[in-house]
């Protein structure tokens, strides 16, 4: 497994370059990123084409090209309550509270990604 630690937003260079030097085919790469429209530590399996207005992941496609499906475990950060800017809101730091749910959350995914990868199509 290779895992690739950079900001999401200037993550489509890192992941692209990591596809070629490993010769990972791009339908068993996995892109875990937040999502704005999903509730706090919800977690989506997706398998799209489209960026849905996220930055990293328009940063990927414009990497590696328009067209390809990109396998994707969308873990919610939800909407802010106020009226406080999206780019402010994602890049504000998560409270202990907060923290403590998306691990709970996401933990569970990770313990499985095998499994999950092997039956990804299922989902």
């Amino acid at each position: 497994m290779l895992i690739l630690n950079t900001f999401i937003n200037i993550c489509g260079s890192s992941f692209s370059t990591a596809l070629d030097r490993y010769n990972i085919k791009i339908e068993n790469a996995l892109i875990f990123h937040d999502e704005l429209d999903l509730p706090l530590a919800s977690i989506r399996f997706k398998n799209s084409i489209g960026h849905n207005g996220h930055n990293g992941i328009r940063n990927i496609i414009d990497n590696i090209g328009r067209g390809v499906f990109l396998k994707r475990i969308a873990v919610g950060i939800g909407r802010p309550k106020e009226k406080l800017e999206i780019v402010k809101y994602v890049l504000s730091k998560f409270s202990y509270l907060e923290k403590k749910k998306i691990y709970e959350s996401i933990f569970p995914t990770i313990k499985n990604i095998n499994q999950l990868i092997k039956n990804w199509d299922d989902f």
